[in-house]
């Protein structure tokens, strides 16, 4: 995967917010951390995303999603 311009400017800025507020132990784990943060707030807007899809009718119910899947799939239980 190719590094952009914006992913090395976000983590310089991440990085100098931890240089000033302590540091870190390597630049390998101030990398895992950002990438850990970056992960986080995905999934919390993936989340949001599919609370919004729930709740403007866009997405089914759980239980009727996995009804779907296994008509599709002819799996009976």
């Amino acid at each position: 995967m190719s590094v952009t311009s914006e992913q090395l400017a976000d983590f310089h800025q991440y990085a100098n917010q931890r240089l000033a507020n302590g540091g870190a132990d390597s630049l390998q784990s101030l990398l895992d951390d950002w990438t850990r943060a970056r992960a986080r707030e995905r999934s919390v807007a993936n989340i949001a995303t599919s609370r919004q899809q729930y709740e403007s009718g866009e997405a089914l119910p759980v239980d009727e999603a996995f009804a779907e899947i296994r008509d599709k799939l002819d799996w009976d239980e």
